[in-house]
C-alpha cells in the first residue's frame, strides 16, 4: 500500500493534468499528489506505526474533502473508498494502541457507518481515539448529507467475504458493534444485492436497524426485504437462510439500548432521522 501511494502521488506531482478525470486543476491535484508522498515513506519502511496511521487517515480524509467539494461522481466514488481505507487504518491503530501484534489488523468500515456528534470523553472505558475522530468525521459528512453507506458497501462487502469476516467484521473501535452481510433483491429491479449491516443475536435470529445514518428516508434494503423477505444472510464464513419481518413494537423496544449500547451513533441517527422513525427488521431462521 506504501508503494503504491508513493506511486500515485509521484505520478500526480508530475503530470497535474491528471486530476482533470476527477474535476480538479492541477493546484488540488498536487496538493493531494503532496499529501501522498508525505505518508509513502512511513507506510514502505518497516511495520505499520500509530503516528504513520493516523497521518495516512488524515491525509485521505483530506484528499476525500478536496474531492468532494467538486461534486464529480467519480471523485465521490474515490472518496468513499478513502472512507473505508481511512477506517481500516484507525482501526488497526486502535489495535496496536491496545497491544496487538503489529501489522494484525482487524475490520474495515460499516456500511451505516457514520458518528455521533462530538467526541465523547475519554476514561474508564471509553472508547479509543481512533473510533471517536472515526466517529466524528463520518458524522460531519452525514449532517451534510454525505451518506457513505452506500457509497462504501460494495468494497466492504468484498473485504469481508474475501477475510471470511475477519476484516469488515466490527464496526472500527466498537467490537460490540458486530457486522453480518445481508443479501436482498429489488422490490422493482430483482437484482440481488447486499448490505454490510450492524446486528444484535437474539437466540438463533438477528435483528438489524434501518438507520440509513438518520438520513431522511428508510435504506433501500429495507424496502427490498419487506419486499422479497426470504433471503440469506452471512456472519464471518457461515451463511444462513432466513426471513424478515418487522420487529414488534415490544421488540423494538427491546433493542433499541442494545444497539445504542454496542454502537452509541444510533442514538444520534434516531434524533437525525425525526421525523422518520427508524424500523428494527427481524431475520428469523428458516428452513
Amino acid at each position: 500500500m506504501g508503494i503504491l501511494t508513493l506511486a500515485i502521488g509521484a505520478v500526480l506531482m508530475r503530470r497535474p493534468r491528471l486530476g482533470g478525470i476527477v474535476d480538479l486543476d492541477s493546484r488540488d491535484t498536487r496538493v493531494i499528489a503532496l499529501l501522498d508522498l508525505a505518508v509513502a515513506p512511513g507506510l514502505i519502511w518497516g511495520r505499520p506505526r500509530r503516528p504513520w496511521l493516523f497521518a495516512r487517515a488524515g491525509a485521505n480524509v483530506g484528499i476525500a474533502a478536496i474531492l468532494l467539494r467538486r461534486r464529480s461522481r467519480v471523485g465521490r466514488a474515490i472518496a468513499a473508498g478513502l472512507a473505508v481505507a481511512t477506517a481500516s487504518d484507525l482501526q488497526l491503530a486502535a489495535a496496536l494502541g491496545e497491544g496487538a501484534p503489529e501489522g494484525a489488523a482487524e475490520s474495515g468500515a460499516p456500511g451505516e457507518a457514520a458518528p455521533q456528534g462530538s467526541l465523547p470523553d475519554a476514561g474508564p472505558g471509553a472508547p479509543s481515539l481512533s473510533a471517536r475522530v472515526d466517529l466524528a468525521v463520518a458524522d460531519r459528512l452525514n449532517d451534510r448529507g454525505i451518506y457513505l453507506g452506500r457509497r462504501s458497501a460494495k468494497v466492504h462487502v468484498a473485504i469481508y467475504r474475501r477475510s471470511g469476516g475477519r476484516l469488515g467484521g466490527v464496526a472500527p473501535g466498537w467490537p460490540e458493534a458486530k457486522i453480518a452481510l445481508v443479501d436482498h433483491r429489488g422490490a422493482k429491479s430483482g437484482i440481488a444485492r447486499t448490505s454490510p449491516l450492524v446486528y444484535r443475536a437474539d437466540g438463533e435470529s438477528l435483528a438489524i436497524i434501518a438507520s440509513k445514518a438518520g438520513q431522511p428516508s428508510h435504506p433501500a434494503w429495507f424496502h427490498n426485504l419487506m419486499a422479497n423477505p426470504e433471503t440469506t444472510v452471512q456472519i464471518g464464513r457461515e451463511v444462513r437462510p432466513v426471513r424478515a419481518r418487522l420487529a414488534s413494537e415490544a421488540e423494538s423496544e427491546r433493542f433499541w439500548p442494545e444497539f445504542i449500547a454496542a454502537y452509541p451513533s444510533y442514538a444520534t441517527y434516531r434524533e437525525r432521522a425525526h421525523p422518520r422513525v427508524i424500523p428494527i427488521v427481524i431475520l428469523d431462521p428458516r428452513g
